[in-house]
């Protein structure tokens, strides 16, 4: 009843296929299959009625092949999954397809990711979409067209339909930084986001929303209270716009994984942001490396922190924390049995700050990676460092040496401690012996 078979000769095989009535699943991604072999499976597919998921991705079909699949596809009544993906298909057979979009009326899931499709040929998945019933459109869990370079003329009619998807659970954007999207398509993919309220992931790293483009995109996101993930990584997130998106977060209780590395939050941003970490009892995995936040920002997000238990990931590194926001930290790292991952590095702790974090790390038995390095620790909380990341059984890599004023002493006593043949792995890269 399920077949996945990739094999060049896969082509010549294509009509046995038709002898398989009862198939349900059909996986023929990364075959290189052509325009020609594309006709050649359509005709098969016409007698596969009960097929339900037909994965076609990374294959290189295009128009003529796009024409045949759409008339095969029209037969296929139970037809709920389809994959095509990296076809790098273009606009011309982008717009095959969105013209028969209102035959597959099965469908939840449709995946054209990277193929090439320009604004000409989100303008095509727009009309497309539009004649659509409207109950197909609202029964779309999963659509996802990452990989393209969509201009506003294209992406503004594309996200003015993607807005009648109601029940979509994929995120529509991804990392604008590599995107080419442009300003006025990304806000209407955002204020599509009010009808969108399935949505579990939203993510627009390294996009410059302005103050005054907060001012419309915080409460939206407010609205968003299943929420699970939000990622704002490389946004010019500042102290003023930090105030705006303040009282949304704090709706977003079902967050676990949250983003905010290398923004522009700074200590004021932090103190804005910080009473929203109250209300995140679900968040496992934090990353706000490079955010200058310094000890008051620490001390106001942490402080709100403590007392929450599932932090599995954290990355606060390059945010001189100072002394005072590593003893902060260290009551949150008293709780979070449960952490694998810990980036420390460059917060100028200094030697009090790390013999206040010696006593957390005690009690974690499952850390896999850990950094402290620059941060002028010591020789003194080193060594006291060294037995403690030794009981740590998972730990797999330490970097523990750069800019920590480590003498050779200390070094030769980590590497007496340590294998260095044999996990955990130590860093040397960057020795400050002075």
């Amino acid at each position: 009843r399920e077949l996945s078979w990739k094999d060049d000769g896969l082509v010549a095989l294509f009509p046995a296929l038709k002898e398989l009535k009862l198939l349900t699943t059909l996986d023929l991604c990364a075959n290189a299959i052509e325009d020609k072999g594309i006709i050649s499976l359509a005709e098969t597919l016409k007698g596969l009625k009960f097929l339900i998921k037909l994965n076609l991705g990374s294959n290189r079909i295009k128009c003529d092949g796009m024409k045949a699949l759409v008339s095969a596809l029209k037969e296929l009544k139970f037809l709920t999954t389809l994959d095509l993906s990296k076809n790098y298909m273009g606009d011309s057979a982008t717009a095959i397809l969105a013209k028969g979009l209102k035959e597959f009326k099965a469908l939840t899931w449709l995946d054209i990711t990277t193929n090439l499709i320009g604004t000409e040929g989100a303008k095509s998945l727009a009309s497309g979409f539009a004649d659509t019933e409207i109950g197909w459109r609202r029964s779309l869990t999963y659509f996802a067209f990452h990989g393209s370079d969509i201009k506003d003329a294209g992406l503004v009619p594309l996200m003015n339909q993607v807005k009648e998807f109601t029940s979509l659970r994929s995120p529509i954007f991804e990392d604008h930084h590599h995107s080419g999207w442009e300003t006025d398509g990304i806000l209407a993919g955002v204020k599509a986001l009010k009808n969108l309220t399935l949505m579990p992931m939203f993510g627009l790293s390294w996009f410059q929303f302005g103050d005054y483009r907060m001012q419309e995109v915080a409460p939206i996101l407010g609205g968003l209270i299943n929420l699970t993930c939000l990622n704002l990584h490389g946004t010019d997130l500042r102290s003023t716009s930090a105030k705006t998106l303040a009282p949304a977060l704090g709706q977003l209780k079902n967050l676990n994984t949250l983003s905010l590395g290398k923004t522009y939050l700074g200590s004021e941003g932090a103190k804005a942001i910080g009473p929203a970490f109250k209300e995140f009892k679900y968040l496992s995995c934090l990353t706000m490396e490079e955010c200058s936040i310094g000890s008051e920002g620490c001390i106001a997000i942490f402080s709100a922190f403590t007392g929450h238990k599932l932090l599995t990931y954290l990355d606060i590194s390059s945010n001189n924390i100072g002394t005072e926001g590593a003893k902060v930290l260290a009551l949150v790292l008293k709780e979070s049995a449960i952490l694998n991952t810990c980036y420390l590095g460059s917060n100028d702790i200094k030697s009090e700050g790390a013999m206040a974090l010696i006593p957390a790390l005690k009690q974690i038995k499952s850390i896999y990676e850990f950094s402290i390095y620059d941060n002028h620790i010591g020789n003194d909380a080193a060594r006291m460092l060294a037995p403690i990341l030794k009981a740590m059984r998972n730990l797999h890599t330490i970097y523990v040496f750069g800019n920590n004023d480590i003498d050779d002493e200390t070094i030769k006593f980590y590497s007496t401690e340590y294998s260095l043949s044999d996990p955990p792995i130590l860093d040397f890269d960057q020795v400050d012996i002075r």
